[in-house]
């Protein structure tokens, strides 16, 4: 289960290359969601939280295809239609 079950919506300037603090809203579509996985580009961030508590998070090495995906390990397993904010500190976006 990962992001295929979870509806993003988030915004930021894509001409700003440093972002102090990105917050994502968002909803679960089905139950026992304890993970998420964002496509990344680029990023470099210090933590990702939700509710104020720190979460594990993995940044993969880019892929040859595709980009980089952001793990993030949830607390706790969420339900169905439970609406959540993930809080990415210290957002920034490297060069090519």
């Amino acid at each position: 289960m990962g992001s295929q079950d979870i509806i993003h919506d988030c915004s930021a300037d894509a001409i700003t290359r440093d972002i102090e603090v990105v917050t994502l809203k968002l909803v679960t579509f089905v139950d026992n969601i304890n993970k998420d996985i964002l496509d990344t580009r680029y990023l470099k961030n210090k933590s990702v939280s939700c509710s104020s508590a720190q979460l594990k998070h993995d940044l993969a090495d880019k892929n040859k295809n595709f980009s980089s995906a952001l793990h993030i390990q949830l607390n706790d397993k969420l339900s169905a239609n439970t609406k959540f904010n993930l809080v990415i500190n210290n957002y920034c976006t490297s060069e090519h």
